[in-house]
């Protein structure tokens, strides 16, 4: 999360962290609101999995262009209203000229943003506001199993999708580290996701912050 224009603007990531630990989302909100400064700590580790995290994107973008699919690469947003309302329209164009593959592409609302790594075009016969066509999610993951946190994700891209082409992907895929490819119907995924979210906006009201705020426990 982060303030932009006063704004706070959310992703998924904000979603899982607070599924894992609501006061995370508080202490978020005071790192965010610059009343608290984010702990730093030694990122090797952290940079290792990211670089292994991107290796395994490419060589899966690089698996779809040997397909012959035809591969929009949406550009990285930049930092800022404005920076994602422009990745959101370029992924918009991408989906309405019906490219094959979106790769990194971008959602924005006015609040809640989403990357997701992969866009697939779905065969005809499946009927969108877009045409006779419409669009799922793919995301690649390290893991050689789904987890939790990854539907969620995954569930939010969906909930744009919806709201983009008149009708939600019937399912949503995961690209495991082993290169299998699970997928999962999104109809089991998003009630959870949706509650959520509520969730989570309800903790970022004031009155949220309140009550997450963290209270003494006593020494005995």
């Amino acid at each position: 999360m982060y303030l932009s224009d006063g704004h706070l603007v959310l992703s998924p990531s904000d979603v899982v962290n607070h599924l894992a630990c609501e006061h995370l989302t508080q202490l978020n909100l005071l790192v965010t609101r610059g009343e608290a400064e984010k702990p730093t700590a030694s990122r090797s580790e952290v940079e290792l999995i990211q670089r292994l995290g991107d290796e395994h994107e490419l060589a899966y973008l690089a698996q779809l262009k040997a397909s012959d699919l035809r591969v929009v690469e949406v550009a990285a947003a930049e930092h800022g209203i404005d920076g994602l309302r422009q990745a959101h329209a370029d992924t918009l164009a991408a989906m309405h000229e019906g490219a094959d593959v979106i790769f990194q592409a971008t959602f924005f609302d006015g609040t809640w943003r989403g990357h997701a790594d992969f866009l697939l075009r779905t065969p005809p016969g499946s009927p969108t506001t877009l045409g006779d066509y419409g669009y799922e999610p793919y995301d690649t993951k390290l893991a050689r199993t789904a987890k939790v946190s990854a539907l969620v994700q995954l569930a939010d891209y969906a909930t744009h999708l919806e709201a983009i082409q008149g009708v939600r992907p019937k399912r949503v895929h995961i690209v495991l580290g082993n290169r299998q490819i699970t997928s999962f119907a999104t109809h089991d995924v998003a009630a959870f996701h949706r509650r959520a979210r509520t969730r989570l906006l309800a903790a970022t009201e004031p009155s949220g912050r309140a009550a997450g705020q963290p209270r003494p426990i006593p020494i005995r």
